[in-house]
């Protein structure tokens, strides 16, 4: 079977099994057979575009579940409102069930002439990807904008022949609407490899500290390192550069330029009682991340504070995904002399016998669940047990992106150890205890 054969089929039985969501703003599948019997007795074939959107992995853990909803349905209203500006009025945005890669837009047939040919579609293809990701612009904030990918890809149906069956023609185009935007993914996570190089060589990959308090009474214990933002380098932002990192397997990269950079910057600023939090990607640098770092020791390049100064912060879920070899090399690192950490959701905690089998130093919250601490008690409770938990094993509980002093107080009467966030002190460009807002 050939691979444009296989393709087709593969997609097929993705479509079989939709199950269509009437409160769709798009119309369905139906309506979309319906369209493309009518325009395709009128000409031998009429394009289809297939419209891929990504959205960065880590959105749940930023996003209420409103929000996340929020960003699909406006998808797919942005869509509907296109027909007839960007597309003629018969073009038919359809909702195949496909909510989670994008939505198919079925092409009228070309006024002008009566043969439609690849060219032509992928001319309206290029054309409509502006648009949306134009219209994303508008619609979203920059920083999730930024975050956010959008490729069109586009394919011809042909009218059916005799052994073939309008869903079958229906689902070959697809397929290779769906097949270029993914060629043109692989592109974009290529070009994106590129300019995260650009960024590493460059000097615009700054690190600012912000500085973690005592909840109890407000002193300084350590600093927690961010990548900088940067207006030459847009990519430099923390959460675009190392999200674009994993979509395209440079993390190895930045994180080894990330981690010498913070150091550096730390090293003599840093008391040796204080703690620098270094976030680390598990599943592909751990080793190379740790060894790298335990090298500028062994070297004598890092003087002043030791291994035990610096702590390793994983992702939970990330984490124990992996299991049972990211568990086990993350704590080999402590061996090495480094302290370790695990930011958690709290609505998803990792089975607790394996968090506490790791010999933690810190367990981490932060995101939207510091933001609804004051007001969700449901939030509260849970925030409040793994602040328990903690306790009883002797893990400190640190919670961030603490904004507002409401937050602050909610965090105190949870019961976390340390806080971090703009409330607590501002990002400054090297540890500074004078950044302190509190106490």
């Amino acid at each position: 079977m050939s691979g444009a054969h296989w393709a087709a089929d593969s997609f097929a039985q993705r479509l079989r099994t939709v199950v269509y969501d009437a409160r769709s703003a798009l119309p369905s599948l139906l309506d979309v057979l319906a369209e493309l019997r009518q325009q395709l007795e009128k000409a031998p074939a009429v394009g289809v575009l297939f419209v891929r959107v990504n959205y960065p992995s880590e959105a749940v853990e930023h996003f209420s579940w409103d929000q996340i909803v929020g960003i699909y349905d406006g998808l797919a209203l942005t869509a509907r409102s296109l027909v007839g500006v960007t597309l003629r009025s018969v073009d038919l945005p359809a909702d195949l069930g496909l909510a989670q890669e994008g939505f198919a837009v079925l092409l009228s047939r070309p006024r002008e002439k009566g043969i439609l040919h690849k060219a032509d579609t992928q001319k309206v293809a290029e054309r409509y990807a502006k648009v949306v990701q134009a219209t994303f612009r508008d619609m979203l904030s920059p920083g999730l904008a930024q975050r956010i990918s959008v490729q069109v890809g586009s394919g011809l149906i042909c009218r059916p022949q005799p052994s073939q069956s309008l869903e079958d023609v229906l689902a070959a185009g697809l397929a290779e609407a769906h097949e270029e935007a993914s060629r043109l993914h692989e592109r974009y996570l290529s070009d994106m490899a590129h300019s995260i190089a650009s960024t590493l060589a460059s000097s615009n990959l700054a690190v600012n500290y912000q500085v973690i308090v005592d909840a109890g009474n407000g002193l300084a214990v350590g600093f927690s390192a961010h990548l900088a933002p940067s207006s030459e380098s847009p990519l430099a932002a923390e959460e675009v550069l190392i999200d674009a990192a994993r979509c395209s397997g440079a993390s190895a990269a930045v994180y080894r330029a990330f981690h010498a950079r913070a150091i550096e910057g730390a090293k003599e600023d840093l008391r040796e009682d204080e703690w620098l939090v270094l976030p680390v990607c598990v599943n592909d640098v751990m080793g190379n991340a740790v060894l790298d770092v335990a090298a500028l020791f062994d070297e004598g390049q890092v003087r002043g504070i030791g291994p035990s100064n610096l702590v390793f912060m994983a992702d939970g879920v990330e984490l124990f995904a992996g299991f049972p070899a990211s568990p086990a090399a993350f704590k080999a690192v402590a061996e090495i002399g480094f302290r370790l950490g695990v930011s958690v959701l709290v609505d998803s905690l990792p089975p607790l016998d394996h968090l506490r089998a790791l010999g933690l130093s810190v367990v981490q919250l932060g995101g939207r669940l510091v933001e609804s601490l004051p007001s969700d008690p449901d939030a509260f409770e849970l925030a409040a047990l793994l602040a328990r938990f903690c306790r009883r094993h002797g893990i400190r509980l640190l919670g961030t992106d603490c904004r507002t002093a409401v937050q602050f107080e909610a965090l105190r009467r949870v019961g976390v150890d340390l806080v971090q966030g703009a409330h607590v002190g501002a990002p400054t460009q090297s540890p500074s205890r004078r950044s302190v807002r509190i106490g």
